[in-house]
């Protein structure tokens, strides 16, 4: 999942509270299979800063499945 955001300190602070999930995620299950940890929560979320109604975001190279608004 890719999150996207126009607000540049908004993107910075879900990605800080991200790589806090992604610590606790480390220190309490490190026995996990790296192949299935990246496909789980918090490793298969990402977030960009970026206006996805802008014509010359790189997206236009990635498609996204879903859109919420």
């Amino acid at each position: 999942m890719v999150g996207i955001d126009i607000d540049a300190k908004l993107v910075a602070r879900a990605t800080s509270k991200l790589n806090m999930h992604k610590d606790k995620t480390v220190e309490s299950s490190p026995e996990h299979k790296e192949e299935e940890a990246a496909l789980t929560f918090p490793n298969n979320v990402t977030f960009r800063h970026g206006n996805i109604l802008d014509d010359t975001i790189e997206c236009q190279t990635a498609c996204y499945d879903v859109i919420v608004w």
